[in-house]
């Protein structure tokens, strides 16, 4: 599978990155999806249902997919511009499906 990614940190530096073209191994990309997403239900499987007055429904979350076939959580705080990747949307158990 073709991908445009990062190059890694320890290519260039954080500050420094730059995308460039990648082709990842179909099977390595779906190794790395369950991975995260075994990482994602450690951390959300503590949630509570509740904040504050809210009650919490779904969880959106980015992944950026490297140009080696790496996933990692896509921040906003002190991270360098990504706007790809994967975005998964947890929906707690018996939550209300959005209209639309």
């Amino acid at each position: 599978m073709s991908v445009l990614g990062y190059e890694g940190v320890e290519e260039r530096g954080l500050f420094e990155r730059r995308v460039v073209p990648g082709v990842i191994d179909v099977e390595k990309l779906g190794d790395e999806v369950k991975a995260f997403m075994g990482a994602m239900e450690k951390v959300i499987g503590k949630l509570s249902g509740r904040v504050a007055d809210y009650d919490l429904e779904t969880i959106s979350v980015t992944a950026e997919v490297s140009a080696k076939g790496r996933l990692s959580l896509l921040g906003s705080g002190g991270e360098v511009g990504g706007k790809g990747g994967l975005t998964f949307t947890f929906r707690r158990s018996g939550a209300a499906k959005p209209n639309g």
